[in-house]
């Protein structure tokens, strides 16, 4: 469950835009969600959240080259530098672009140890560039910690330790 505090007038004006851009994103309607945070921007120009939304829609539907400006202005705003750095690893990793990636992350975890999202790129960024099924499972248990309910992760642990078992058996 997502709860957004604040007044009537901010869930409607800053926090439903922000899903509902994020959920058209995630169903490929690009040109609503750049248009509708880019609207959203002209009243809240500091809201890193929006920022980060919009480039996540840039970088997605291809439009790449906007993210240098994006990410340097989100470095001008609180915690700017952590949104900007989040946006660029998570453009990498849509574009299977791992080289360095893993020094970024780990800065990342380290700007911001209680991020989710740091720990499930992490993975993904593992996944993609074949680490070793000990890293891999150390990732998933260490996001687990921040994120104890995620179905997803814990599949994956038992996917992941249900070959392992089944390779033990076969020798």
């Amino acid at each position: 469950n997502v709860f957004f505090g604040g007044s009537l007038s901010q869930i409607r004006e800053h926090h439903a835009p922000w899903l509902l851009a994020t959920v058209w994103t995630l169903q490929g309607h690009f040109p609503l969600a750049i248009d509708l945070l880019t609207k959203v921007l002209e009243t809240s120009p500091r809201d890193v959240r929006l920022w980060h939304a919009l480039g996540r829609a840039w970088s997605i539907s291809g439009q790449r080259h906007l993210l240098p400006s994006l990410c340097e202005n989100l470095e001008t705003l609180p915690q700017g530098h952590i949104f900007s750095l989040l946006l660029q690893i998570d453009d990498r990793i849509h574009y299977h672009e791992t080289e360095g990636l893993g020094e970024r992350i780990d800065r990342l975890i380290e700007m911001a140890p209680a991020l989710p999202r740091a720990r499930l790129l992490r993975i993904e960024y593992l996944y993609q560039s074949k680490a070793t099924v000990t890293e891999y499972l150390a990732a998933c248990r260490e996001a687990l910690r921040l994120l104890p309910n995620h179905q997803g992760i814990r599949n994956q642990i038992a996917a992941v330790e249900q070959a392992l078992a089944q390779r033990v058996r076969n020798g």
